[in-house]
Parts: structure tokens; sequence; C-alpha cells
């Protein structure tokens, strides 16, 4: 059993390059062949095929069953009783444990991108795959354990119940579990920032979110030496864990539908040499282009209210660039 390019392959230093470029086939992707050539094959499960076919280890081929008993309406297919292992894998081996779920349950695979097609619909991993087909459990007791804790329990113990979730208990989708939770995990965070920096952070940023999602990482990394990602999760950016400086979060705090929605109202009521200096500061700004503009005018002439709808416009869009 293993994954799409990686099998095991023996070769020395005269066929190297060979080898590489063209790997024997395993009992798995010989599977995939025989299924492509063959259209009896193509009603088996993988666990199946040794009943009807016989494994050449010499040409890494499956072939017909010469003897056995005749199966009555298909020419050339002979049906043996001997039975075909799949090999046991640790649900902790995430990726080869939901592939191997799939190879009980689909029948005809030509390819491993066959594997995570359920009804028409290419799913992006083989988890996602046995979700659609059923073969998972909801999360919804992992979803209940999370909000009953988050009433009575600190951010820091409910993200350790988080992590045992992840680490031993095989939730079907984490990063579901994760959205619907993370609020909850990520106070405690909020609350620092917004004793350091007051009257700024007022809701949660997608860098509170990351900064929990690192604790979280660290938590399962301790328990099972294993990743965010290799737990069926995004991971988190651990290069912007500490880029949460005064300037960002303002940035990051601003309401940026009720920024555009002030812009929309007000970018009419510009004249035009407010409307001049308005689309150079913009377009040095889509440029990441530096600069000095000076703005000169006499009181009561608009320059507070040009600047007003420039910083709307910015901020709303919530990009950090220095101008």
């Amino acid at each position: 059993m293993h994954l799409e390019n990686e099998q095991r392959i023996y070769f020395s230093e005269d066929n190297l390059q060979y080898r590489l470029a063209n790997p024997p086939n395993t009992t798995l992707t010989g599977f995939f062949e025989l299924c492509k050539n063959d259209n009896f094959a193509k009603i088996l499960l993988y666990c199946d095929v040794q009943k009807f076919y016989t494994w050449d280890k010499s040409k890494n081929v499956f072939n017909r069953r010469k003897q056995c008993v005749i199966v009555e309406g298909h020419d050339g297919i002979r049906y043996g009783d001997a039975l075909g292992r799949v090999c046991t894998i640790h649900s902790r081996n995430t990726h080869c444990y939901y592939l191997r779920l799939l190879l009980h349950k689909n029948k005809g695979l030509a390819s491993f991108k066959d594997l995570r097609i359920v009804n028409g619909i290419e799913y992006e991993t083989y988890r996602e795959a046995c979700l659609a087909l059923g073969l998972l459990e909801n999360d919804n007791q992992w979803n209940e354990a999370l909000k009953e804790v988050a009433y009575s329990y600190s951010p820091s113990k409910i993200r350790t119940l988080f992590a045992l979730i992840l680490s031993f208990c095989e939730p079907s989708s984490p990063n579901a579990l994760w959205e619907n939770n993370k609020d909850c995990m990520s106070e405690d965070i909020l609350n620092k920032l917004r004793a350091v920096n007051r009257h700024i952070v007022s809701n949660y940023t997608d860098s509170i979110y990351n900064e929990a999602l690192i604790k979280n990482e660290d938590k399962v990394l301790q328990m099972i030496g294993k990743s965010l990602s290799e737990v069926g999760m995004l991971s988190p950016s651990r290069q912007h864990a500490h880029n949460m400086s005064r300037k960002i979060l303002r940035v990051l705090s601003y309401d940026s539908d009720l920024l555009l929605n002030f812009v929309t109202q007000r970018e009419s009521f510009l004249n035009t040499d407010q409307q001049a200096i308005y689309c150079e500061v913009l377009l040095r700004y889509s440029k990441n282009e530096g600069g000095i503009i000076f703005i000169d005018a006499p009181g009561g002439t608009g320059k507070t209210f040009l600047i007003n709808v420039l910083l709307a416009k910015i901020r709303g869009e919530k990009i950090l660039r220095s101008l």
C-alpha cells in the first residue's frame, strides 16, 4: 500500500535515472493498469482481483487465471479461492488509511485520481472523498464538547481539548471544527492585544487566529509529533507569528465594508483638483511606489475630506503597503 509516487523502488548506479523515469508497477499500480485494459477488472474491487488474476512478479503485471472455475458469461475469466490481502494501515497514517478505505469501496479504478472522484466530483484529498461517500462519522459530538467547555474553561484549556481531538479522535472535518470554534480558542490572544493596544483591536483578525493555530499545532506536535497539515488541517503561518504590531493591528481591525461604503457615498463629491490628487495617490498605491505629495490649499477647501476618503479607500482594502 502506498501513495502516488511513493512506492519503493530498487536501483543501482547504472539504472538510477531509468528507474526514476520508469518505476516498476506495484500490485496497486498494476491494478490501475489492469482496469484500463481489461473490462472485467473494472467491476472488481482491489481486494478481489486476486480471485480472478495472478500477479506475475517477473513482469509486474496481473494475468488472468488459466485454471480454476470458469465464470459464466465472461469468456476467459476463471475464479479461484485465493484471498487478496490489503495490508492494515494505522489510522494515524492518515493519507494511506483513507486511501485504503476507498480501495474497499470503489471499483474499476484506473488511477489515484479516480479514488478521489465521488459522483463526478473530484475531491482534493482522500479524506474528503471518504466523507462524501459517508465512510466517516460527522463531528457533532466534538463540536458539542468544545461548545460545552467554552462556558467554563480558559481558551488554553479549550485548545488542549482541540489538540486531543485532532491527535486521537480522528474528526472527519478538522478545518470545519476549527472554523466553528476558533473564537473561543483565540479569546485570550484577543484580550491580551486589547490590553496592550487600547482602542485599536476590537475584533478577531486573521493574525489572531493564526496565533491560536500555532499554539494548537505546538500542542499536537507535543502529543503525537505531527503538524496540523498531517492531521488534516491547514498549517498556520509561522513567519508571521509575531507580526502583530500596533500599526498592523490598526489596519486589520477596521471594518472594511463600512469603510468602502463610506468611500462609495463620498467619491462623487470630489471636485476636479481633489479627483486628480485622489487618482494619483491610488495609482502610486496600486503600484507600491513611494513618494511625497503636498496638498496646499486654504482652510475649508476640502483637504481633510479628501484625506478621509483616501484613508477609507486604502484601509477598506486591508492591504499592508508602505507609501
